[in-house]
């Protein structure tokens, strides 16, 4: 049996023990199963740690005839969504219209129209999304919006970048499939992962609920251990797995706790730990510019393409601990800030205190 066969099996398997609801979607339409329970070696060291935030790749399956175009892909409770499903390229993008054609220039200096979709799924087939998790609980819940073309729509609306060979060209061409058959016809070299879809307006937006199983392991520190030295009833938890610690809120506040030893945090959202453990060797911050020397915030300005730039502090991960300390002593609260900079996507950013985007600005522009 050939690999791709396997990965259609063992996702079947995983929609069997799953589930699959929402309104707006035909009975096995869409799927959705997580890449890493497919393919991952056996044994329990090899599963996604409880309680912690983990890099998760979910595959979600287009089951129908119909090509989708996803428009969002959200998980309550957890990080937002912050892919650019449609919206603009660096570069120039321009419409031909005796040529029905779109030309894309990636070497202009210039932000293009909004007309690129990065979610294009093909009639039976699947596109990834990785995500940030906080894994409490065995079930994720995937909420999904999106566009669904039937296929003589999709080759009307739909433009590809097609090659024709193996150079590079400073233009790329975005131009529509012949007719229908050409949407599942692998053997077409048709590039998916971008597309211009100029006018998603002319075509509602559905949503669907749909959910899979993930499975764990514990962490080294048992949570059992950590309700005990912290006594009261734990109301919300964490494991910070790059410092091998439990965060949790009770009734008294939030606690770091190591082995029975306790340190009170000041003001913070948990989900900030899903952006400190999804950075590498250093997490990008917003400081306030007064009250926080030691990690030398950095102040608003204009970055070198011109583009407005919030003040962006690198936090070395080892120093994390300290930064939320010194913001419990200064009595500032820590959270996570969606922000889009410069129309290219947005990031999440580690906040610390209040983000007041007018001022800052005014302090870039002087």
């Amino acid at each position: 049996m050939t690999m791709p066969k396997i990965f259609a099996l063992c996702g079947l398997c995983l929609m069997l023990f799953g589930c699959n609801s929402g309104t707006s979607v035909d009975d096995g339409m869409l799927s959705v199963y997580v890449v890493q329970e497919m393919v991952r070696p056996p044994g329990e060291q090899y599963k996604f740690v409880r309680g912690a935030f983990s890099r998760v790749v979910l595959a979600i399956e287009n089951n129908s005839d119909d090509v989708l175009i996803l428009r969002g892909c959200s998980l309550e409770g957890q990080l937002p969504d912050i892919d650019r499903w449609h919206g603009s390229r660096y570069g120039s993008v321009k419409y031909r219209p005796i040529e029905d054609v779109w030309i894309y220039d990636e070497m202009a200096q210039q932000l293009s129209e909004p007309v690129f979709a990065s979610g294009a799924v093909s009639p039976h087939s699947s596109i990834e999304v990785v995500r940030w998790i906080w894994l409490r609980q065995e079930t994720i819940e995937v909420d999904l919006a999106y566009h669904r073309l039937a296929p003589e729509d999709a080759v009307k609306q739909l433009y590809f970048e097609m090659a024709v060979d193996g150079q590079y060209h400073k233009e790329q061409i975005f131009k529509h499939p012949v007719e229908p058959s050409q949407l599942r016809d692998s053997s077409i070299n048709t590039n998916w992962q971008i597309v211009v879809f100029p006018e998603p307006q002319k075509f509602p937006i559905d949503n669907a609920s749909l959910c899979c199983r993930i499975s764990f392991q514990d962490p080294p520190l048992n949570i059992d251990t950590v309700q005990e030295a912290v006594g009261d009833e734990i109301l919300e938890s964490v494991y910070w797995r790059n410092q091998s610690k439990w965060v949790v809120r009770t009734g008294r506040g939030v606690w770091v706790v190591d082995n029975g030893v306790l340190t009170r945090l000041g003001n913070i959202n948990l989900l900030s730990f899903g952006v400190i453990e999804s950075s590498y060797k250093k997490v990008d911050c917003i400081l306030p510019l007064q009250g926080y020397e030691e990690f030398d915030p950095q102040s608003p300005g204009i970055n070198e393409g011109g583009c407005f730039d919030p003040g962006i502090t690198k936090v070395m991960q080892g120093d994390v601990l300290r930064l939320l300390e010194l913001a419990r002593d200064n009595g500032d609260s820590v959270t996570i800030l969606p922000f889009d900079a410069d129309g290219l996507g947005m990031k999440i950013y580690l906040l610390v205190g209040v983000f007041d985007e007018v001022t800052r600005r005014e302090i870039a522009n002087q």
